[in-house]
């Protein structure tokens, strides 16, 4: 005689215990991965934001034994990660003696867009005039901007603020309280966050 144990699907793991991923945009490829433990083979799911999702995700699946018996894994493979990738991506396990799941939160970083939208200003002599940008793809405030640096080109010094100039709160203005001839010139910001 033959005893054959039936075991409804239970998640092993799932990705990262936080529930988050986060990765770069832009970034190769991402691969989340998903086991089941169960008998017979629970059928693997993923449910993700599909009418957002850049290009078809692959489905990697295995029937591959791990340390325990049973234990199979559904890993989503997605290529070429971008901003619309980001959601919630679930997995889900079945075999008609029940069904599984556990989720993970995919976060896709972007780098900064920076706007001039006066890219060529002309001051007068002893007159104030400020040079300001706009960042475009405001990143979420999970993820701030920093390390803003203003630098006129020519001079590897990082602007500060003095008596001639300050740098706005926000980093995003230069501001001169009074135009001399040695203020003409090109200047370039650079801003940053954790994705570039």
């Amino acid at each position: 005689n033959t005893l054959t144990v039936l075991i409804p699907p239970t998640l092993e793991f799932l990705e990262d215990r936080s529930g988050v991923v986060t990765v770069d945009e832009n970034q190769t490829s991402i691969s989340l991965v998903c086991r089941f433990r169960g008998y017979p083979r629970p059928v693997t799911v993923w449910r993700y934001p599909v009418a957002s999702l850049s290009s078809p995700p692959q489905l990697r699946d295995s029937t591959a034994q791990f340390s325990l018996p049973h234990q199979y894994f559904a890993d989503l493979i997605i290529d070429n990660i971008q901003k619309s990738d980001e959601g919630r991506y679930t997995c889900v396990g079945s075999n008609g003696l029940g069904n599984a799941s556990g989720y993970v939160n995919v976060k896709v970083q972007v780098r900064p867009v920076i706007y001039a939208p006066f890219p060529f200003v002309i001051g007068e002599q002893h007159k104030p005039i400020d040079l300001s940008v706009r960042i475009l793809n405001t990143p979420d405030p999970a993820v701030p901007v920093s390390n803003i640096s203003w630098y006129k080109v020519g001079n590897s010094s990082k602007l500060t603020n003095t008596s001639e100039m300050y740098i706005s709160d926000d980093g995003l203005t230069l501001h001169i309280n009074s135009v001399l001839f040695e203020n003409e010139g090109v200047y370039r910001i650079t801003v940053a966050n954790p994705a570039g």
